[in-house]
């Protein structure tokens, strides 16, 4: 894991008076920003839904992260329920569809008989109190969430490292990467139930 105020050297080239506990804040609020752009930071947890009962709540492994969207469920590497807009009450057997209620809810249908394991994907970023991220999701995501914090600095008034004129050129290289970043995705074999929005950054 690497911890956020060890980070400074991703902006300090370009920032160089930035004090690492300002670093940190701007890297972890800019990987937030990325990661809400797009989901490329991932994880799976699995969920217990009750016999009797059509939703379960889901909660991410780790309290340095909060779930952006639900983008896949299933039993298995084989059996992958599908996302529908709404959900019947009909009790059969095992769950073959699923719906998202905010990011942290899932129902069902078929409702189980049986206390039913299922394997959940999501998409995540930092929370806000987040002090660290995953090595491989910061070596992945780096120069976006790079720009990011950058395009952050640069807004910061009354700062040696503000600098109006400079938002715009890390605005476009941050635009630049969440584009190559949602090709590279894709052409990977996204998940098809994963929406991919381009949302206006900050």
């Amino acid at each position: 894991m690497a911890r956020f105020d060890s980070l400074t050297h991703m902006v300090a080239p370009f920032a160089s008076t930035v004090p690492p506990f300002v670093a940190a804040n701007a890297i972890r609020d800019g990987a937030r920003d990325y990661f809400r752009s797009v989901h490329a930071h991932t994880g799976e947890v699995t969920i217990t839904i009750l016999a009797g009962s059509d939703r379960a709540i889901v909660e991410p492994d780790s309290d340095e992260t909060e779930i952006l969207a639900i983008s896949e469920v299933k039993f298995n590497d084989f059996n992958v329920l599908r996302k529908v807009q709404s959900i019947g009450c009909e009790i059969s057997g095992p769950p073959s569809a699923y719906m998202g209620i905010g990011n942290s809810t899932i129902r069902v249908s078929p409702i189980p008989k049986v206390d039913t394991n299922l394997i959940v994907k999501l998409a995540l970023r930092p929370t806000f109190a987040a002090t660290e991220i995953e090595d491989e999701i910061l070596l992945n995501n780096e120069e976006g969430i790079r720009y990011a914090a950058l395009v952050r600095l640069k807004r910061q008034p009354s700062t040696e490292w503000h600098s109006p004129s400079e938002v715009e050129y890390y605005s476009s290289l941050f635009n630049q990467e969440v584009g190559q970043k949602r090709i590279e995705m894709l052409n990977g074999g996204l998940d098809g139930n994963l929406t991919m929005k381009i949302a206006s950054f900050m």
